[in-house]
């Protein structure tokens, strides 16, 4: 269940209830820990177990999404992409091993989220381990300007891309050190890497390599859509399940 109360009218509203019992969710978390930025109005929550109705498809894996009190809207900010037992066991992991009876608490002022203890969670109870672990969490959130840069990037890497298919070296060495150069933050490890390692293409030539101009745009159209809001973009339903049949 989640409500809303209002301090300053008194009143209680009542979001969503239920909701694991409604018949169009498949699918429901567990072991939700949330805390609240007061400065930005937005709930973060951090759930480490997703359970179909059919208990067997259960699977342990991390999750945080983000509530904007402003909007009404729910965000996906992170989602593990790691369910094995086995890797949560080891000691190779980046991240806090989903876990359930812990404590996360909010330093709003320095926008940071701190994880303490808990249990592991596992599909069966005795296997369960008390952790004492202790983690630290900073949201960073691109500005415009860099959004704005990395699709120019990606726009002109593509573009870089198909003038070497037509064995220009020369325009493609300018387009190069010009026009890719300008959408690259050079201080970015990252970013710098991926730009110099663009330079192999201009030798990399082989007449048979087949090269779908169509293809690789529309990847690129896909790639660009994640930067845009659900709102702004085509809907991810199939429409055929829009259609009523009798």
């Amino acid at each position: 269940d989640f409500y809303i109360y209002d301090i300053n009218a008194d009143s209680i509203y009542e979001l969503s209830a239920d909701y694991a019992a409604q018949d169009d969710q498949d699918l429901v978390v567990f072991t939700q820990r949330t805390t609240f930025d007061i400065e930005t109005q937005e709930f973060f929550v951090l759930a480490g177990l997703k359970d179909k109705k059919e208990k067997k498809a259960s699977s342990v894996k991390n999750s945080f999404w983000a509530y904007d009190l402003r909007t009404g809207k729910w965000t996906k900010l992170y989602q593990s992409e790691n369910f094995d037992q086995h890797y949560w066991a080891s000691n190779e992991i980046a991240e806090p091993r989903p876990r359930h009876a812990h404590q996360m608490v909010y330093d709003y002022v320095n926008k940071v989220q701190y994880l303490f203890g808990g249990r592991t969670v596992e599909l069966e109870t005795s296997k369960q381990q008390r952790l004492n672990d202790f983690w630290e969490l900073r949201l960073i959130r691109p500005k415009s300007e860099d959004l704005l840069r990395r699709i120019k990037f990606l726009i002109r890497k593509q573009k870089f891309r198909e003038i070497c298919f037509e064995s220009d070296s020369i325009k493609a060495l300018k387009y190069l050190q010009v026009q890719l150069a300008q959408a690259v933050d050079h201080s970015n490890k990252d970013e710098s890497l991926e730009f110099r390692g663009l330079s192999t293409s201009l030798f990399n030539k082989n007449k048979d390599e087949t090269h779908d101009t169509f293809q690789e745009r529309t990847e690129l159209f896909e790639k660009l859509l994640e930067f845009f809001p659900e709102k702004m973009k085509q809907p991810k339903e199939n429409l055929i399940d829009l259609i009523k049949i009798e």
